[in-house]
């Protein structure tokens, strides 16, 4: 490291990392805003998998990979320039202060994330290590650069809550304090009309378009966190306009709501926004009266029997009646007393029964029939319900005696 550096790098490490107090004579005697360092703009890393490959690891052995992981970074980092500074923020995230000097177009983006994507696919080369990395801009003076070093934090977050972006530059992400204003949308105008109307048919449909619909945008996952939960408020705020007496269901929301702000992950934050849907449209169900259930599980029973003889699942019914897989499944076993699939096994066998009476199709034909396109499987189920083989129970039919 060129001896000019050390003082400049003191400089940056006061500065980013708190040291405030040793900071203060020295604020005195330069203008932060005009100082200019050999090093203009910040990446940080994060490491997606640290608390899982190192969680039976001792705090030495932790130490040791970081340290082992800095040293990759820095020489990575070098054959574009000298002047870098890399340092660990926490336990599963670093920093690389660089210079962009090395860039050649104008296209600056398009060249960082290059950068960004290079460093990326060195760190990971022969590691079980994944990473995702941020991206800031590039400053000429120290206060430029803890803004690029706050812009690759906040951008490294967004990435490594997204999971399917592990490179991204600032100019990708929408920050919240651009003033990101949470108005209404089409879809949510039509979610408030179905709650107050009492249709319910695809509700939660438009609920959850309205929740990708919010993620595709290029916010921060505190202002994801924010618009999600202001949208469920809003619902709540319907329900309890049409109905009454929904204050204990609707306190039981309040972990998931909690979960939903916790979140670290996109994954995990979809499952606990299911959740929260999933109880809000119950409740409005609940409200709406036994022959909404009634109609629905109708209509579903007339669809398995007009549809038992194709490829139908769980899935393919409950999107059929407009109600979300989660629910369908409650509500269904609730209302017939068994599962969809045995009452849907139990609909097939039915039928095969029947055919295996009335017809002369053998029995892969009759598998094919009645919707098994495996008739090793079909005649494992049949066995399963009935004690028998369908050749069995066949040759059982033609042996009973007639009166």
């Amino acid at each position: 490291m060129p001896e000019n550096l050390k003082r400049e790098i003191s400089i940056v490490y006061d500065l980013l990392f708190g040291y405030t107090d040793k900071m203060k004579g020295l604020r005195n005697e330069i203008d932060i805003g005009k100082f200019k360092l050999p090093v203009d703009a910040a990446l940080v890393i994060k490491i997606n998998n640290y608390p899982l490959l190192t969680s039976e690891i001792s705090e030495f052995r932790k130490e040791e990979i970081q340290q082992n992981i800095l040293n990759k970074l820095n020489s990575l980092a070098d054959k574009f320039s000298e002047d870098i500074l890399s340092a660990a923020i926490e336990a599963d995230m670093l920093v690389l202060f660089y210079s962009t000097e090395f860039l050649k177009s104008d296209d600056i983006k398009e060249e960082l994330i290059s950068y960004g994507k290079y460093i990326k696919k060195g760190l990971e080369e022969d590691s079980e290590y994944k990473y995702s990395i941020g991206l800031g801009r590039s400053y000429d003076n120290l206060k430029g650069l803890i803004f690029s070093y706050k812009e690759a934090l906040e951008v490294c977050k967004n990435c490594y809550f997204r999971e399917g972006n592990s490179v991204m530059y600032i100019d990708d992400m929408v920050n919240f304090s651009n003033d990101i204003p949470i108005f209404i949308s089409e879809m949510e105008i039509k979610l408030i009309d179905k709650i107050t109307s009492s249709n319910l048919e695809n509700i939660d449909y438009y609920f959850l378009e309205i929740v990708n619909n919010i993620l595709e945008q290029k916010l921060d996952p505190n202002t994801i966190k924010v618009k999600i939960l202001d949208l469920i408020y809003r619902i709540i705020e319907e329900i309890n306009k049409v109905s009454e007496g929904n204050e204990e269901a609707v306190y039981e929301l309040s972990s998931h709501m909690r979960e939903i702000l916790q979140s670290k992950r996109e994954k995990e934050m979809l499952k606990y926004i299911h959740k929260v849907g999933d109880k809000l449209f119950s409740l409005l169900r609940k409200n709406e009266g036994e022959s909404s259930t009634k109609r629905s599980i109708n209509q579903a029973l007339n669809y398995i029997e007009n549809n038992y003889k194709k490829d139908i699942s769980l899935k393919t019914v409950a999107k059929e009646v407009g109600l979300s897989l989660y629910y369908f499944s409650h509500l269904f076993k609730e209302e017939i007393g068994v599962s969809f699939v045995s009452y849907l096994n139990e609909f097939r066998i039915k039928k095969a029964k029947e055919l295996l009476g009335n017809s002369k199709l053998n029995i892969a034909e009759i598998s094919f029939e009645v919707g098994y396109n495996d008739p090793n499987y079909f005649t494992r189920v049949f066995k399963e319900y009935e004690n028998l083989t369908p050749s069995e129970f066949r040759t059982k039919l033609k042996n009973k005696p007639e009166f």
